[in-house]
């Protein structure tokens, strides 16, 4: 999951520009510009459908999207791709290893892989975040 601010992006007070331009004009969040969640999967037979989700997420609504984007996605995986086990990623967030997650992929059948901590560089979607963050920020927006 990846968080995008409305506003602009967290925590960017300098950045780089071509000294014959002039610079952009970034506002300030003082009280919460608003954001969303985006949820995507990804693998070397494609890419499941991008989801949009308002507000903070706790265990109780990941659970809901994965079982509304995770599960169909793999399914397809599986059906149309003959992938017999199919091998989830996610990160050390909290409402990805909550007891009410990891029992509902338990319960799923749904192989994960060990992830160690603060490596997001193991991760595709890492990099798919990073490339949507720039697209969504260009501009100074």
């Amino acid at each position: 999951m990846k968080k995008i601010n409305l506003d602009g992006p967290d925590g960017y007070r300098y950045y780089w520009h071509d000294v014959r331009q002039d610079p952009e004009l970034f506002s300030t969040r003082v009280s919460g510009g608003g954001s969303v969640m985006i949820w995507a999967g990804a693998s070397w037979h494609g890419k499941s459908k991008l989801v949009i989700l308002e507000g903070r997420q706790s265990s109780i609504d990941y659970v809901k999207t994965l079982r509304e984007n995770l599960l169909p996605y793999l399914e397809n995986l599986r059906t149309n791709y003959q992938v017999s086990r199919p091998i989830f990623q996610h990160d050390n967030a909290s409402i990805h290893s909550a007891r009410r997650t990891k029992d509902f992929l338990r319960d799923a059948s749904v192989s994960t892989m060990t992830w160690p901590a603060k490596s997001p560089d193991l991760n595709i979607i890492e990099n798919v975040w990073g490339i949507l963050a720039r697209r969504f920020y260009a501009g100074g927006r």
